[in-house]
């Protein structure tokens, strides 16, 4: 007589399904499994389709990010700007392939070329922490800093920015992940971070306006007005992104605020995405011409009101 199948409520209570919860969803057989019971148990979790048998050996719990499954089958940890992703942040143009932090002594020479394609592969040098051996997906501030060495500048600070707007992370937090003998370029990235932001694009028109030799801030309050995306000096710089004229009532909002503003003597200048991602340098240009061109008002500029950075 065939020993029973275990109940649907003893699979639930299993250790082997608690073992994989524990591991983020995703684990390669040999982490989890320790003995020919569990291997029954594990074999009747994917009969009853609690848990997924991926490819190489490789069990998931359904639903699990497909990149914790990717890094489970590397022996690896979701890291740099994939777990940026994961941690809620939506960069312009973030990489396809999935970035996996992997140690030094695992060796990848078995995998196809073909998987090798499609996943960046990072070793734990350069910063000051080893991953996080329990967490299948890097804290958010060792991922930023992942992202600062890995990955091209702007899109870097365009990370940290938008997680520092959030207040996710504070740049003190990544910078302890940084090892001292990480590239000047990445603590040059991060000494150009900057919380006031509301968007990518933002960021992406600021360093351009800073590479020029300008010295943009962001989100100044103007009384009557409100914040705008960056001034140079009586240049009003406004990015226009994707969701830009979605609602008829913001559209007018934004031709009465830049009436206001010209009205009291400054320059407003709009730039919609493909704009600033085209051809970033549209952006300096754009305000060296306005800043050359002579001032036709006799209005005095009102005050304004400069939002604290936040670090």
């Amino acid at each position: 007589m065939p020993p029973r199948r275990p109940t649907l409520q003893t699979l639930l209570s299993s250790t082997v399904l608690a073992r994989l919860r524990d591991l983020g969803g995703a684990a390669a057989h040999r982490d989890l499994v320790r003995d020919d019971a569990e291997r029954n148990t594990l074999r009747n979790l994917v009969r009853a389709g609690l848990v997924v048998r991926a490819a190489r050996a490789t069990y998931t719990l359904p639903g699990t990010h497909a990149a914790v499954v990717t890094a489970a089958r590397f022996g690896g940890h979701v890291d740099c700007v994939t777990a940026v992703a994961i941690h809620g942040i939506e960069l312009i143009d973030a990489p396809r392939e999935t970035h996996l932090a992997v140690p030094l002594d695992k060796s990848c020479s078995r995998w196809p070329r073909a998987e090798l394609a499609v996943v960046r592969r990072h070793r734990t040098h350069l910063l000051a922490q080893a991953p996080d051996q329990l967490a299948p997906v890097q804290p958010l501030a060792h991922a930023l800093a992942r992202a600062l060495v890995c990955r091209p500048r702007d899109q870097a600070v365009e990370a940290v920015d938008l997680a520092l707007k959030d207040d996710l992370v504070t740049k003190a937090d990544v910078a302890r992940c940084l090892a001292p003998n990480a590239p000047r370029a990445a603590w040059t990235a991060l000494a150009l971070a900057d919380g006031r932001v509301d968007s990518g694009l933002e960021t992406r028109a600021r360093l351009a306006l800073v590479d020029a030799g300008f010295a943009p801030v962001p989100h100044v309050v103007h009384v009557g007005v409100g914040e705008v995306d960056l001034q140079v000096e009586h240049v009003i710089v406004e990015c226009d992104g994707f969701e830009y004229h979605s609602r008829r009532g913001e559209y007018r909002e934004d031709r009465r605020r830049d009436r206001e503003l010209v009205a009291r003597g400054f320059v407003v200048l709009r730039f919609t995405f493909e704009d600033v991602m085209g051809d970033p340098t549209i952006v300096p240009r754009a305000v060296r011409a306005a800043l050359a061109a002579p001032d036709r008002t006799a209005v005095a500029r009102m005050a304004t009101l400069p939002v604290p950075a936040r670090s």
